[in-house]
């Protein structure tokens, strides 16, 4: 998937994925009013893949140990890891949400590649010190953080207030049972 942040329209989204079923693309899009343009992941001859296609940012999320490596290694033969390459080549913001644990030695190395190429290596890994409970905000943290990079405003919660501390979840609260 990506998502590509454009100007002067404002936020164009533009996600790529080798196989789209109807459900799924009416899950993920919802009604159709929305400014999804989809791309098949083999097309390396699209226009999101060339350096005259501008944009502010691109977002590879949740970006896997494979695609992170192709993408380090300058590899271009499917349409993220060419759009990658074409976003250092021009110097533009790229941003890596790797969602792999443990790193592997080729991780890491890919990690400082990628980020003396310039890129941000950002893993999905969320901001603890808010205490959620719930799924929905551990997702809306990694979120908020990866268009924070791209610097798009948004009203996820994702800063620290030292101030409106949100107090430690109790093991009990979340099983209803207390553990000594």
């Amino acid at each position: 998937m990506y998502i590509w942040l454009s100007r002067p329209w404002g936020v164009v989204y533009s996600m790529t994925k080798w196989e789209w079923k109807p459900l799924i693309l009416k899950y993920w899009l919802g009604p159709p009013h929305h400014t999804i343009t989809l791309y098949n992941y083999n097309d390396v001859g699209a226009k999101i893949a060339s350096g005259s296609f501008l944009h502010d940012g691109m977002i590879v999320v949740p970006c896997s140990s494979n695609t992170l490596n192709e993408i380090a290694h300058g590899l271009g033969d499917n349409l993220i890891a060419r759009s990658a390459a074409v976003a250092l080549k021009e110097r533009r913001r790229l941003v890596i949400a790797h969602r792999e644990m443990p790193l592997s030695p080729m991780d890491v190395n890919a990690y400082k590649l990628l980020t003396d190429a310039g890129a941000i290596v950002a893993p999905c890994n969320p901001g603890l010190y808010l205490n959620p409970t719930t799924v929905a905000e551990i997702v809306d943290f990694v979120s908020g953080k990866l268009l924070d990079l791209v610097g798009v405003k948004h009203n996820f919660d994702t800063r620290w207030d030292p101030k409106q501390p949100r107090p430690p979840v109790r093991y009990s609260d979340v099983t209803g049972t207390i553990r000594s």
